[in-house]
């Protein structure tokens, strides 16, 4: 997933302030927001989460060394904890659903899950790889099954681009 960077020839200047994205790459001309050509330096980057950043949610987490991570996680021993993050380089939604449903198992099987942390560069990026503006409805799916699943104080939504922090 990439995210139009750059600037247009009309306020906003700083393409960013819009959080677009696409499957796209490389340089836009014309200019997909205004369709001047040659009037905007913008292009389609990816854009992905550095190890430090994921480093530092870990530590902020308070669960450093009692977690597992998604989707770049070490194989190990089960962790009741879980960081997820959604701008990693491996991430993919299939992959994720998947997991979800795997760790589900895993608690109904008496490997609880207690807590999950969902990471992301912008709220945008996370709406976008995650294809969703309500991510509520998932997550009722995740409790439909077990409600017991990662209880409704200790699922957070942390943005690091803007420091906001979501809870459910």
């Amino acid at each position: 997933m990439s995210v139009l960077q750059g600037w247009f020839s009309k306020p906003p200047h700083d393409v960013r302030e819009l959080e677009i994205y696409s499957d796209k790459t490389g340089h836009e001309n014309p200019c997909p927001v205004c369709k001047g050509v040659d009037t905007c330096d913008v292009a389609w980057v990816e854009q992905y989460m550095a190890d430090w950043e994921q480093n530092s949610a870990i530590k902020q987490s308070g669960w450093s060394g009692s977690c597992n991570t998604f989707p770049s996680g070490t194989p190990g021993v089960f962790q009741p904890n879980l960081i997820i993050f959604i701008d990693d380089y491996n991430f993919n939604k299939s992959d994720f659903g998947n997991f979800m449903r795997y760790r589900i198992r895993k608690h109904l099987g008496g490997n609880e899950t207690y807590s999950i942390k969902i990471v992301a560069l912008s709220r945008g990026s996370f709406n976008a790889k995650l294809e969703t503006s309500n991510f509520r409805r998932m997550v009722d799916e995740w409790r439909f099954i077990d409600p017991t699943f990662a209880p409704e104080s200790a699922l957070k939504f942390s943005i690091i681009g803007g420091r906001e922090i979501i809870h459910d």
